[in-house]
């Protein structure tokens, strides 16, 4: 009987020891996920998407008032940061915008990557090609400029009231 109770406390602290190692090592991989998980988060902040005109505007001039925009910074490496906004004009402002653009002499063709975060018609729209891409009009940004946003283009997509804008800090 005495080595059957010597047997069970031997047990029972291999147990304990055993879930306790387990248990910090748990914890452990709590914590460094946490950890992880906050770095995420402090980068997704910078490259996060915005909606808010106001922000954007006091990064760079914007020459027109948008129904709707949705934007986003990212990092350009060593070179700064690089900007991308989708637009959404009325289709007045849509026209006078393409007509102003267009008189400032012939755009390129181009076709334009449709990302994930941007508007659902666009998606649907480029998903219709099978290339995540839509055909569009490209032009140079200049109207859009504003330190250190000093390079890039902006895009009209036909037939629809959508701009997109890519900057890049130089």
């Amino acid at each position: 009987m005495k080595g059957l109770s010597t047997t069970s406390i031997i047990i029972a602290l291999l147990l304990s020891a055993f879930t306790f190692s387990c248990g910090s090592s748990k914890d452990n991989v709590n914590n460094a996920s946490n950890a992880n998980g906050a770095n995420r988060n402090s980068t997704d902040v910078s490259t996060s998407i915005n909606d808010n005109i106001e922000d954007l505007k006091a990064l760079i001039a914007v020459p027109f008032e948008p129904d709707e925009v949705v934007w986003r910074t990212f990092p350009e490496g060593p070179n700064g940061k690089r900007l991308i906004a989708v637009f959404r004009l009325t289709p007045e402002n849509a026209r006078s915008f393409a007509a102003r653009m267009g008189s400032s002499g012939p755009g390129r063709s181009v076709q334009s990557n449709v990302e994930q975060w941007y508007p659902a018609e666009l998606i649907a729209m480029s998903e219709t090609t099978g290339e995540m891409s839509v055909a569009a009009t490209s032009y140079p940004a200049t109207e859009f400029f504003q330190p250190p946003y000093n390079t890039g283009s902006v895009t009209i997509i036909p037939e629809t009231d959508y701009v997109i804008l890519e900057l890049k800090e130089k």
